[in-house]
């Protein structure tokens, strides 16, 4: 892969300057100050790396993110779904729905709901366009709830 070239203004420079010496940021946000900073001086991910005791990786990473996107969101950067990335199927009313489902007698036929009829009974109400009955699962097992 191409080495990507990090060109920091003079403002920017000084900004991650006063970031990695004032100590009152979180170490994930200096040690990202510090990647950019070796990467606009020419240093390679490796020694990078070696350097700051970080993988090889996380320096890609930053130096992608930092490319792509600039140097302050790869230095904001928020834990979570990234852009692009499917939202979670039950969340938020979709949810509430399935526990009012869930805690309903079951189907005419059944003692009691499976993960399949679950599933199957969310698309049937319109509640959600698909959803496998693999997701049902997870989002039971996160529940604190008592079947039984």
């Amino acid at each position: 892969m191409t080495k990507l070239e990090i060109h920091l203004s003079d403002d920017e420079r000084q900004e991650l300057t006063r970031m990695v010496s004032s100590g009152t940021h979180s170490a994930r946000l200096i040690r990202r100050a510090q990647i950019l900073l070796c990467s606009s001086d020419g240093w390679s991910d490796e020694a990078i790396s070696a350097a700051l005791r970080v993988s090889r990786q996380t320096v890609s990473t930053v130096r992608k993110q930092a490319f792509r996107d600039g140097v302050a969101a790869s230095l904001n950067r928020k834990a979570g779904r990234k852009a692009g990335q499917v939202a979670k199927a039950l969340a938020g009313v979709t949810e509430a729905h399935w526990v009012a489902l869930t805690c309903s007698e079951p189907p005419v036929g059944h003692e009691r709901w499976t993960l399949r009829l679950l599933a199957e009974r969310m698309v049937q109400l319109e509640y959600v366009t698909a959803v496998s009955h693999e997701t049902v699962r997870q989002a039971l097992k996160k529940t604190n709830s008592n079947r039984g």
